[in-house]
């Protein structure tokens, strides 16, 4: 288990993580810099506002 899922969410994450080597994503999304947390509906739509506390509700997630 790797840092952020342990401090932050106290387990494994509920979501993928994108390793993005060819920087096809960031690309598509205009991502410019690092670290940035986006949530991404299963549409591919961006979710505005993303935030902690954003996605942890719309994930479902209780502290």
């Amino acid at each position: 288990m790797v840092p952020l899922e342990k401090d932050v969410w106290g387990g494994p994450l509920p979501f993928p993580i994108v390793m993005d080597v060819g920087q096809t994503t960031t690309d598509l999304y205009g991502i410019i810099g690092y670290p940035t947390m986006v949530l991404i509906d299963p549409d591919g739509k961006v979710v505005k506002g993303g935030s902690l506390e954003l996605l942890k509700e719309k994930l479902g997630v209780k502290d």
